[in-house]
């Protein structure tokens, strides 16, 4: 698998991107419901749910997924009126939830890219030995 065939130039900026604004939102959230975090807390929180060893789901499957989890999270974000109290917090949980799924796709990919680099070394060294 060509992992940068895969993915267009400048896809995991995208994405990363993405995770980042979506942490702004969730921090934005939480300063309207009254629990201001600091930049570090809000990262030490998204470092928290991701989990590398249960991260193992394909790249390419995870495409609509994604899109499905940000049409909900912008389907709820653009809803007329005010919002009470849980439907702020559902909001501020979507946004880090949309966050950390985010990040976890730039997390695997830079997993599979180390990975296979590293088969390839290996490829070359017993090429030479052998």
């Amino acid at each position: 698998m060509n992992l940068h065939r895969d993915y267009p130039e400048g896809a995991m900026t995208c994405i990363e991107l993405a995770s980042a604004l979506a942490l702004y939102a969730y921090g934005r959230g939480l300063r309207q419901l009254g629990e201001p975090h600091t930049r570090e807390e809000l990262l030490t929180e998204l470092r928290s749910c991701i989990r590398p060893h249960q991260n193992r789901s394909r790249l390419n499957s995870r495409t609509a997924a994604l899109a499905e989890q940000t049409h909900n999270v912008l389907k709820l974000a653009s809803r007329p009126g005010i919002r009470s109290e849980a439907e702020k917090r559902e909001l501020t949980e979507g946004w880090l939830e949309l966050a950390t799924s985010c990040a976890r796709i730039s997390v695997k990919y830079e997993a599979d890219i180390s990975k296979q680099q590293q088969k390839q070394t290996q490829a070359a060294l017993q090429q030479k030995m052998g």
